[in-house]
């Protein structure tokens, strides 16, 4: 196929910019998409942060059969050449999370910021929802990797056709305001700053690295044998917390499901949940029980502590 550039978005799993969780590619010739391409990723760490789970509402769940990027790349690395400009909306984000999210030998091709782009053709934001609103573009599900790929990619048609070019390396050599960076030159950007998650991303481990450091779980032990799921920030760390359930012989998941028994919650940050201080998993484990679906204990941390400690709480 005889692709003029390919427009690129990934969506992540938290705000390491190496978490990709998803990719969506949209190629295009002729100032059309001719073909597409999406695919949840499996990131190295399997923790969703709920500010990223309520942008783009991919779960642990949803990724844990899904490839690697690592294993992904010999699919789709025919698409990023030194020939074929890649196009992506606040690039270096997206590149950034193609640097860190795998160990792939990466050739070095051309990227452009469709922002970029856009300065000339919308008068408003360049956020990528305004840019499409205001040129007409369809963006039908905003953070889904292959939509926004494809908005990327349409905005990208816009500026060529309003510059009256019909190929992309002729359209940057007749705006050298859109400035072209090269891959290998990249200085990834390691952390995600957004205006939902303004904090640092803390070291994760996942609950299947928590292994029981007690020979035998007590069988009375309220919490044996139950799900536990944990949001929020406790007085300990979260790995202290898993492994206090693991020992008494509850099972810990990163998720909501109507297999959950309880649900510990601790202080939240509103900048990051919102003015109902509900985390996601909070609203999944109201809604579930709502709907008669589950029967989730939703608890505190002070509650947990006493039940691990082998004490009935009413």
């Amino acid at each position: 196929m005889n692709v003029d550039f390919i427009a690129v978005d990934f969506e992540t799993a938290n705000a390491d910019m190496g978490s990709a969780c998803s990719i969506g590619i949209a190629l295009v010739e002729d100032l059309r998409i001719v073909d597409s391409f999406y695919s949840l990723i499996r990131p190295r760490n399997l923790y969703f942060e709920d500010a990223n789970v309520r942008v783009h509402g991919i779960t642990p769940d949803m990724v844990e059969r899904a490839p690697t990027l690592n294993e992904l790349w010999p699919d789709i690395k025919w698409m990023f050449s030194s020939h074929c400009p890649v196009v992506a909306h606040n690039a270096h984000f997206d590149m950034s999370a193609l640097r860190l999210s795998t160990d792939a030998d990466i050739p070095d091709f051309p990227f452009v910021d469709s922002m970029r782009i856009a300065s000339p053709i919308v008068s408003g934001s360049k956020s990528l929802s305004n840019c499409a609103k205001e040129l007409c573009i369809d963006l039908r599900n905003h953070h889904n990797a292959l939509d926004d790929a494809e908005a990327c990619a349409e905005i990208a048609i816009c500026g060529l056709r309003d510059s009256g070019c019909i190929f992309m390396w002729e359209y940057l050599a007749k705006n050298p305001h859109v400035q072209v960076h090269h891959f290998a030159d990249l200085e990834p950007q390691r952390t995600f700053r957004s205006k939902k998650a303004r904090r640092s991303y803390p070291q994760y481990i996942r609950p299947s690295d928590i292994q029981r450091t007690v020979e035998c779980p007590d069988r009375n032990n309220p919490l044996c044998g139950r799900t536990i799921v944990f949001t929020g920030e406790l007085s300990i760390s979260r790995d202290q917390a898993m492994q206090l359930a693991v020992n008494v012989g509850a099972t810990v998941k990163t998720a909501v499901s109507r297999k959950v028994d309880y649900l510990v919650v601790g202080k939240q940050d509103i900048s990051l949940v919102g003015d109902d201080g509900l985390s996601t998993k909070e609203e999944r484990a109201y809604a579930l029980n709502s709907e008669g679906k589950a029967q989730i204990k939703i608890i505190g941390e002070s509650e947990f502590l006493s039940l691990a400690a082998g004490m009935e709480v009413v």
